[in-house]
C-alpha cells in the first residue's frame, strides 16, 4: 500500500504498509490450535506440505529469508491457498543453495515446537520433493539437528 524511507540520527529508517492478509493466520498460532485438537494426519500433512512447498519455492528462487520463524509464515485458515511469507527485510539472494537452505531450515525446525519428529521428517521430504532421504539429504538433516541442539 505504501513505502517510505528517511534518514535520521539513528540511520536510515523505512516503513512498509501492506494489505491485511484476510483469511490467513501465522503458522505459529495456527499449528498451536491445530495440533492441540489432534486433527487427522492428512490435515496435518496438508499444512506441512503447503509450508514445505512455499519454503522450497523461496529457496529455489535464490532467496534466503534469514529469519524464517513460524510467525513469518501465514497459512490460509481454510487450507485452500498457498502459504504467505512475510518480513522479508532481512532476506538476501544467496547463490549457494545449501547455505540458503541450511540456515532457514534450521531456524524453522528449531521454532516449530508443535511438530513431532515424524512431522519434521515429512516437512523435509516435501521440501526436497523426495519420497525418501538420499545420502546428501541425510547429511543436511543431521547438520540441522546438530545445530538445533547447540
Amino acid at each position: 500500500v505504501a513505502f517510505g524511507t528517511r534518514d535520521s540520527d539513528a540511520g536510515e529508517q523505512a516503513i512498509l504498509m501492506t494489505k491485511e492478509l484476510a483469511g490467513f493466520e501465522s503458522l505459529e498460532s495456527f499449528t498451536e490450535k491445530l495440533f492441540e485438537t489432534r486433527p487427522s494426519v492428512s490435515k496435518q500433512n496438508l499444512v506441512i506440505k503447503q509450508v514445505a512447498k512455499t519454503v522450497a519455492k523461496l529457496h529455489q528462487s535464490g532467496v534466503q529469508h534469514r529469519s524464517l520463524y513460524p510467525k513469518h509464515l501465514f497459512v490460509d485458515k481454510e487450507l485452500s491457498r498457498e502459504v504467505v511469507v512475510i518480513d522479508l527485510e532481512k532476506s538476501r539472494v544467496k547463490y549457494i543453495g545449501l547455505l540458503r537452505a541450511f540456515y532457514d531450515l534450521a531456524t524453522l525446525n528449531r521454532h516449530a515446537k508443535y511438530w513431532t519428529k515424524t512431522r519434521r521428517l515429512y516437512f523435509y521430504l516435501q521440501y526436497l520433493g523426495q519420497p525418501k532421504l538420499t545420502f546428501l539429504s541425510k547429511c543436511l538433516c543431521r547438520l540441522i539437528i546438530k545445530r538445533n541442539k547447540r
